[in-house]
Parts: structure tokens; sequence; C-alpha cells
């Protein structure tokens, strides 16, 4: 029997695809796989696969000839009862019911059809893509309602009508139905993101910084921020340093480049602040921290809470107003998030600008490159893959010349 190898790509170095990609593909031992240490994607795999071309023809609302295929493809893999599929359709379905319940019966979740498996799959991706949801309660809930609400009109098929005309003379009436809905769910989910994304981008003006120090809310934060890294002045506790958005954008002033345009550095929302710990553990520092916070913050529209959980303790400073023009409304928004430095985020160098210590370029570049090959969700996955390399080619390029 000859066979034929077609469409083998290769991930250049140092890219989101590369590193993606070795995340999601295991090495695994299973009935038809040669046990030599090859890792070999199973279904799961390709239902992302499929998913980030439907994503990439939704976003220039365009198909060419293999969209069809595609779709079909996608469909037959969510219909399999291989055991890899239905484990993580079974995780991806309790995520979600614990995370976003309300979502979950709008959105028609589950794993008995192709159709129920979609849903839950991208709304599973959409939350695992949000950094650090644990410390945003409040938000999530918005987040569960807001989707409730909007489940029809984002699952509407006349949504897709445009490019599914262009397809659905090439699936077989049978598959026709499921593709569809398909093609919607996908279409539903990429609005989502994207106002997400949108919102990100609201927060980040509202709360200003110093490319925006004529934001009213600005001189509250930066008040808040000051009294964070004064706390580096005791070096047996640790350090405290500005990363995420902010300090992206920070670099970016400091190369003498406009940081007006906040979609170049993606900002997830606000202010992000890593502590290095030194003699003083996290739960203690961040106990002394929000007390502290609370004090200096006094008669300022922000507030700091210590949050504890599982997944650590940490602080968040919230607003005490909301936020004009949100799709995802919070009554009290996470403005500032403080949490122990991540080892899979940590940064190798720390530049202090405008007397701030604050992430490298190169470690910033380093940090959206690995949540982007994290994120499943496309579009934020697009977004902060736009942004490392905006911080790689624009902004170390400029710092290097």
């Amino acid at each position: 029997m000859n066979g034929e190898l077609i469409d083998v790509g290769l991930s250049k170095r140092n890219t989101v695809e590369l590193m993606e990609h070795w995340l999601d593909v295991k090495i695994v031992e299973k009935e038809g796989v040669v046990s030599d240490g090859i890792p070999v994607p199973q279904l799961p795999y390709f239902v992302d696969d499929f998913s980030t071309i439907i994503r990439e023809a939704l976003a220039t609302n365009t198909a060419d000839r293999k969209l069809a295929k595609r779709l079909v493809r996608l469909k037959l893999v969510l219909e399999s009862d291989d055991d890899t599929l239905v484990e993580a359709a079974q995780a991806a379905s309790d995520a979600v019911a614990a995370a976003l319940p309300k979502s979950a019966n709008a959105f028609g979740t589950g794993v008995a059809t192709s159709t129920a498996r979609m849903a839950t799959w991208v709304l599973a991706g959409l939350i695992q893509s949000i950094p650090d949801l644990w410390l945003k309660q409040q938000w999530q809930e918005s987040l569960d309602s807001y989707i409730a609400a909007q489940a029809p009109t984002l699952l509407a098929r006349e949504k897709v009508a445009g490019i599914w005309q262009q397809v659905v003379t090439a699936i077989n009436p049978p598959d026709q139905d499921d593709c569809q809905t398909i093609l919607a769910i996908q279409y539903a989910i990429s609005t989502l993101s994207r106002r997400i994304v949108e919102d990100g981008v609201t927060v980040a003006q509202a709360i200003g910084g110093p490319d925006l120090s004529a934001v009213p809310l600005w001189k509250a934060v930066e008040t808040a921020i000051g009294a964070v890294v004064a706390l580096n002045s005791d070096t047996r506790s640790g350090m405290f340093y500005i990363s995420g958005g902010l300090a992206g954008r920070m670099q970016t002033m400091h190369a003498d480049l406009s940081a007006n345009d906040l979609m170049s550095v993606y900002p997830d929302g606000g202010v992000e602040i890593f502590y290095r710990p030194n003699q003083v553990q996290p739960a203690w520092a961040f106990r002394g921290l929000q007390q502290r916070l609370v004090s200096v913050l006094t008669g300022q529209p922000l507030t700091a809470e210590l949050v504890s959980s599982t997944k650590g303790t940490a602080v968040v400073v919230k607003g005490a107003n909301p936020i004009n023009n949100l799709a995802i409304a919070d009554p009290s928004p996470v403005l500032m998030t403080i949490l122990q430095e991540p080892a899979s985020r940590a940064c190798k160098t720390i530049d202090f600008v405008n007397g701030w210590p604050i992430g490298s370029t190169r470690d910033l570049v380093r940090l959206f490159l690995a949540r982007a090959a994290d994120s499943h969700d496309f579009d934020l996955r697009q977004a902060r893959k736009a942004s490392s390399e905006f911080l790689l080619s624009d902004v170390l390029g400029q710092q290097l010349r």
C-alpha cells in the first residue's frame, strides 16, 4: 500500500504556533500509535485546528475551496466516540457548567451531539483564555449573564449567511444543518472574544497611564502603584514590578514611539503587578500590602481586597464606580491585580522607567507570546500574538538601533 504525505508544515522557532503545538500535542500510549516517543496529535487537537481555520475565514468573511471540507471534518471529529475526545469534551462541559452556568444553557452545551460539543468547546476555550480568572469573580458572573442574554442574537444563522452561501453547495445535504450550526457557533464566540478585547482597551483607556496622564482615574491608580513599588526599598521582602499591558506601553514610550494605540500592546484589562518573593512569602506580603493600600487609598475611588483561593493569594484593586461603554458591564471593575510571579512568566531583567520597575521588553515579548500560545480562543490569541510581534519588531527593534 502506497501513501502520500501532504500538507506538512513546520512552525518557525519562537513563534506562537510552535509553542501552541507543543502545549497541545503530547506523547501518548494508544493502540495503533508507535511507542517511540514521538508526540502524536489526538482528535481534540484537530477540533482546535479546524476551528482555527474556520475563525480565520470568519475574520475575513471569505471562504476558500477547503472551508466546506473543514466544516464537514470538524463535524465528523466532534461526533467521534474516541476516548481522548470524549474525555476532553466532558472536561470542557464540566468547566463551562462551573464557570458559566447560564451561558451553558443558552448556548445549548453538552456532549451528546456535534453541535452541543462545539458550543461546549468554544465556551471552555474562551474562559480558559482569560488570565487569572479566579481574581475576577464579579466580572465572570457579568460575562455569564451577558452571554445568556445575547445568545439568541449571537447564534442567529443570518450572521453567517454570506459565508455560508459560499460553501453550502459543496456540503452534502445530510450534513448541512449541523455544519451551518457549527459555523454560527464559531461566529458567536468570535464576536464575544472580540468584544472582550475591545472592553480590555476601554478599561485601559479609563485607567490611563503615563501616556494618558490626563485621565481622571490615573491619579488614584498612580498612587496605588507608587505605594506598591515603594515596598521594594526593603530588599528582604522581595520585589514588586509592573508587567502586562501597562509595562508594554511604558516600554513603547521609552523607545520614543507613540503608545496611544492600545491595541498594539493588548492590555488584557487592568494593571498587572508581579511579586518576586525573597524572605517574605506572598501570603504574608499580600496581607500587609492590602492593609497598606486600604490606608493609602482612603478618599480615592478605589478599593483593595485580599483574595485567597486554592490557586493562591493576591491583592485586587477595584474601581468604586463602573466604567462606561463596556459590553460586559462590571459594577466594581478590577483595575489592578498583584500576584506572585509565576515561573512561566518570570522576568529575567527588570528595567526602571519613570522610576518604576517594569518587565524588560524582551521579557514582555516572552510573556505575550506564552499567553498567546496558551489561549485556546482564536481572537484572544491573535490579539496577544500581535502584541508580542509589535514589542519585538517595533519597540525592541527601536531600542537596539
